[in-house]
């Protein structure tokens, strides 16, 4: 779904998929800006790709995770 004000507002952090993502948001919602950030490493939006592509972004999503938790 698409991201709105209200769940930028109430979120501790907001994170994009990739850096032009965090941009776009940030775009979005300036004010907000201290509290959105990306992923370590851009990823690439599995659709339309095989189980395989969509395991890969899986395994992606949780490595960068778990790195944003770290530094927190």
């Amino acid at each position: 779904r698409e991201i709105d004000h209200e769940t930028v507002k109430n979120a501790e952090l907001v994170v994009g998929i990739s850096s032009s993502h965090a941009m776009r948001i940030i775009a979005m919602f300036p004010q907000y800006a201290s509290k959105i950030t990306c992923m370590p490493k851009d990823i690439s939006d599995p659709w339309g790709g095989s189980l395989e592509d969509y395991k890969e972004c899986l395994a992606e999503i949780t490595e960068g995770v778990k790195e944003i938790y770290e530094r927190l």
